[in-house]
């Protein structure tokens, strides 16, 4: 297997890797990372550490890296102060938000009761629905 076969693999199984040092951390849902998959890694570290910590390549199209900031000529608005929590008005503590019982992972959605739910186990399709049925009700 060759490593663009193995990062595709790992792609596909959403499992992420990061590089730190001489070390790779792994961010893999529950199950997906197997023992054959696991000694395809230790065997593409050295590959795979160099990958994850060379430079960007440069952007052909625009002739910038990576990464640039890109936002010097868009007006962007300015963030609103922080509250007494030291958080801005409004958003929400990330400490507050409890990861998913059932993949642990923390890519949540906001239902439209207001409950989090999570991303990957509880996609927004049903509340996308209910809003486009409450949205032909509204126009009737």
């Amino acid at each position: 297997m060759t490593l663009p076969d193995l990062l595709t693999e790992l792609e596909r199984a959403d499992i992420r890797i990061e590089a730190h040092g001489d070390r790779l951390y792994i961010d893999a849902p529950r199950g997906a990372l197997t023992p054959d998959l696991l000694g395809r890694l230790r065997r593409h570290k050295p590959e795979l550490l160099d990958v994850l910590t060379s430079p960007a390549p440069a952007d052909a199209a625009e002739g910038q890296a990576h990464g640039d900031d890109l936002t010097d000529d868009v007006d962007l608005p300015e963030a609103p102060p922080p509250g007494s929590d030291g958080w801005p008005e409004g958003c929400i503590d990330p400490a507050t938000l409890q990861p998913c019982s059932i993949c642990g992972r923390l890519e949540l959605w906001q239902s439209l009761a207001g409950t989090w739910q999570c991303l990957r186990c509880g996609p927004p399709v049903v509340a996308r629905r209910i809003r486009e049925v409450a949205e032909r009700l509204r126009a009737d």
